[in-house]
């Protein structure tokens, strides 16, 4: 039989009876420190797991998301495009004069005028750049204008008797060089930016031996005519005369000269 709390209560007098109460709360709250401790420390590792893979996606997620410098950058915008193998294109036509006023505008903007802060900024040196005689600023042209007149330079190659009647031997050869060069820009232009639409095969009923290249999907591309525009307003035009980048004047080589496209 259980003893009473009278029992009990007579086997400490009051000082032990405080003594003992005194360490019992003190147990208890070295237990509930304990239990404190541990929550905490497991909500502080958590709290570090979480943010660390916080930090890592974000650091994964800029790599992706890195854009690299261009002056012409917040000019950017997309619009959704039909991928369409069959868009006729002026450019492609036989030659006449309105073909190449065709060209001429869209190969205007070739040249650009670069301001000293946009040379920097692209990770060049401005001393090491060719400037303009006849105002300020640097000779600078946008990747895509340099591979709208390698095209134009194609073009050129497919009509000689247009564009080259008198050419030599020797120059058809350097020009051949120019050209190949251009090839292999534009191809590593269109490896680093590449349509992913997808094209399908198609036959003709009344020739079936005649296959057919076709496609309805769509595409994003950037909106062309604010990026034209822009180009097009800082163009020195076609024959800028230049002087030689500070560097090379320091060194006593040429201080003039004048572009052709």
């Amino acid at each position: 039989m259980a003893p009473s709390t009278k029992e009990y209560s007579s086997l400490l007098n009051e000082d032990e009876l405080s003594q003992y109460h005194d360490h019992a709360d003190q147990v208890q709250h070295k237990r509930t420190l304990s239990r404190i401790n541990k929550y905490t420390l497991t909500l502080v590792i958590y709290t570090i797991i979480v943010t660390g893979i916080i930090i890592f996606e974000h650091i994964e997620r800029a790599k992706h998301d890195f854009t690299p410098y261009s002056p012409a950058s917040h000019l950017v915008q997309y619009v959704i495009k039909n991928a369409n193998p069959d868009l006729h294109s002026v450019y492609t036509e036989h030659p006449s004069d309105a073909v190449d006023a065709a060209w001429d505008r869209l190969i205007k903007p070739v040249y650009i005028v670069a301001e000293k802060d946009e040379v920097k900024m692209s990770k060049e040196n401005p001393d090491d750049t060719m400037r303009f005689m006849d105002f300020e600023g640097y000779l600078g042209a946008l990747g895509v204008y340099h591979n709208l007149h390698c095209l134009r330079r194609m073009y050129w190659h497919f009509h000689e008797e247009r564009y080259f009647p008198n050419r030599t031997i020797e120059e058809r050869q350097e020009a051949i060089g120019h050209a190949l060069h251009c090839l292999g820009v534009i191809i590593e232009d269109m490896k680093c930016s590449p349509n992913l639409a997808l094209y399908t095969f198609g036959m003709s009923p009344d020739a079936p031996e005649n296959i057919n290249y076709k496609s309805k999907s769509q595409r994003k591309c950037v909106d062309w005519d604010p990026i034209h525009e822009w180009a097009t307003s800082r163009s020195p035009g076609y024959y800028p005369s230049m002087k030689a980048p500070v560097n090379m004047l320091n060194k006593g080589r040429s201080t003039s000269h004048i572009l052709n496209e």
